[in-house]
């Protein structure tokens, strides 16, 4: 078996693992099962490893003043589309976006709630920045890029299970950018959130179930200004949603709580069922920046 098979296996398995609070056994399986059973596995469970994305459309972002990229509609009519979208499930996006799918940032984001929830970040100061679960490392990218023509970004951290090659590159081209190979529930990464925080702003998408969000949000809350999460009506995410249901109820009181949850009717016939949607979290005392 080939190590890259081996480590598409241990992905998914790690992703199993996670999702059941307990990665212990991971290792074991990795090394017991026989070489058909876990290509199997891989391929049905999740196991498909970061892979390198085309970093050029990022360039668009700053063919833009900031004037034009604080208006959310040209965000979602023509910035976000032309970034290029997500393949992992291409049939949620509607037709009009499919020419986006599997193309330049591969972003898993819903434009018409990426860009109200951006346009929202640029009234704001964000100057450090990390990212819990970046799959291909699309979102970071452009998070990155886009508040970077709003002020200079001093601080950019990217946090997954996997080893993500693209930002190995982007890293490259942006010494503030630091990619940090953990699982968010480790010492390793309280020891990356207590020496390179406090944050400015703090994405949560990585493990989706309840205590692995819960967990996200109780290590990093004294850390950040702002915290946004990830997938919080999509209906695959219950965790998440209790999460973020959670933190409304507890947190209203000391954050600002701001919602990004709009759907494409089309898809929404289809499926019958919300998609993803954006949480975020605002100290009531960060106001807009002057």
């Amino acid at each position: 078996m080939d190590g890259r098979l081996r480590a598409r296996a241990a992905s998914a398995l790690r992703r199993l693992g996670a999702a059941a609070n307990d990665n212990r056994w991971v290792s074991a399986i990795v090394r017991a099962l026989p070489d058909g059973v876990l290509r199997r596995l891989a391929g049905a469970v999740g196991g498909r490893l970061p892979e390198l994305i085309d970093l050029g459309p990022a360039a668009l972002i700053a063919e833009h003043d900031p004037a034009w990229l604080s208006d959310a509609g040209n965000l979602e009519r023509e910035l976000l589309p032309r970034l290029g979208l997500s393949d992992d499930v291409p049939h949620v996006y509607p037709a009009a976006l499919q020419h986006a799918v599997g193309q330049g940032l591969r972003h898993w984001q819903y434009p018409r709630q990426f860009a109200p929830y951006l346009a929202e970040l640029s009234r704001r100061s964000v100057h450090s920045y990390l990212e819990i679960g970046v799959r291909h490392g699309g979102t970071f990218v452009i998070t990155v890029e886009y508040l970077s023509r709003f002020g200079a970004v001093e601080r950019a951290v990217a946090v997954d299970l996997d080893h993500v090659p693209a930002l190995d590159a982007y890293a490259q081209q942006r010494p503030e950018v630091r990619a940090v190979q953990a699982d968010s529930r480790s010492q390793r990464f309280a020891r990356v959130v207590r020496e390179l925080g406090p944050f400015d702003l703090v994405l949560v998408d990585g493990n989706h179930a309840y205590k692995a969000v819960r967990g996200d949000i109780e290590t990093i809350l004294p850390y950040t200004s702002m915290l946004a999460l990830h997938d919080i009506v999509d209906d695959a995410s219950p965790g998440v949603r209790r999460a973020w249901a959670e933190l409304r109820a507890e947190q209203d009181a000391e954050f600002e709580l701001l919602e990004f949850t709009a759907q494409y009717d089309e898809v929404l016939a289809v499926i019958g069922r919300p998609v993803l949607g954006i949480g975020l979290a605002i100290r009531r005392d960060t106001g807009p920046k002057s």
